[in-house]
């Protein structure tokens, strides 16, 4: 497959918005140190500014007026239908590169997904699910389970654009599309990959099982990025942002906003959650063992079979 035809093939869609323009330079300058001859077309998603360099080609998808409020996933909605590729490999504004993107891997998921249309994404995180299958199809891959939890995420992977573009409901933020956009591709036949091994990955962000990196919560991880942009030159004030401290903060779920679930998945989905959460309860209160909803689902589900 030759440059042109990678770059009919996967469009690169880096998701941001204007309030976090300062990841940019940072960002793309990494990008570049690492992946200086990236085959696709760089798609930089925001809301009103706009950001170039000289030594790349980065189209900047700002359509909205300054300061007006648009939903998350319109954003997403609307960028991914100015895409002309059939594929997207969909990464965040914080994911600073950290060693060189292999190639040759990339080349073989595109290859994978224009031979296999069952397969709606190749996701480069590695979930911990005892119900995923590990079925041999794709080297260094292994099948989501049919109700796991993050089957759908934010986390880098290379997607089919028409099925990332209907996977999102316009007025979700990214948290609550990887809560319910998850549990809507609980109904569809559909077949989603992750890693098996994290070191696996075509693309080193510094994605780490159980630790932050880049930004969280608004705020610099120090330490993870501080060598990594002096090495590059990247001078950042990273008191302008803060420096993010671990607290024990109880961050609140959505899942148990039954308005939330019932806009987002429809009312048999809302139901069954209800459902479960009344039984999760009741054995709570005579003290007997319980499991999360999608574990509970996936039990369900496998055992019949």
């Amino acid at each position: 497959m030759d440059k042109a035809d990678k770059r009919s093939l996967c469009t690169v869609v880096v998701c941001s918005c204007d309030k976090y323009s300062d990841l940019w330079e940072p960002f793309f300058t990494l990008f570049h140190a690492y992946w200086p001859e990236c085959p696709y077309p760089v798609v930089l998603n925001t809301e009103s500014k706009v950001y170039a360099r000289n030594d790349m080609e980065i189209r900047v998808f700002s359509p909205y007026k300054e300061g007006e409020t648009v939903p998350y996933g319109k954003r997403m909605k609307d960028c991914l239908s100015a895409v002309e590729t059939t594929y997207v490999l969909l990464m965040l504004d914080d994911f600073f590169l950290r060693d060189k993107v292999n190639q040759e891997k990339m080349d073989r998921m595109i290859e994978w997904l224009e031979t296999n249309p069952d397969v709606t994404c190749f996701n480069f995180d590695c979930v911990k699910d005892e119900y995923d299958i590990a079925d041999g199809r794709f080297e260094g891959f292994k099948r989501r389970s049919k109700y796991g939890d993050y089957r759908y995420n934010m986390q880098a992977g290379i997607w089919r654009t028409e099925a990332l573009i209907n996977a999102w409901k316009e007025f979700e933020s990214p948290w609550q599309w990887e809560v319910f956009g998850n549990m809507r591709s609980w109904k569809k036949r559909i077949n989603v990959y992750c890693l098996l091994d994290m070191k696996e990955s075509p693309i080193n962000y510094g994605k780490k099982k159980g630790l932050t990196w880049g930004v969280v919560r608004g705020q610099w991880i120090v330490e993870d990025v501080a060598m990594l942009f002096e090495k590059h030159g990247v001078d950042v004030d990273f008191s302008l942002r803060g420096e993010y401290k671990e607290t024990k903060e109880r961050v609140k779920s959505s899942r148990g906003n039954y308005s939330k679930i019932f806009k987002s998945t429809g009312l048999k989905r809302t139901l069954s959650y209800v459902f479960w959460a009344i039984e999760v309860h009741l054995k709570r209160w005579l003290k007997k063992e319980t499991m999360p909803y999608s574990e509970s689902l996936n039990e369900r589900y496998y055992r019949k079979r």
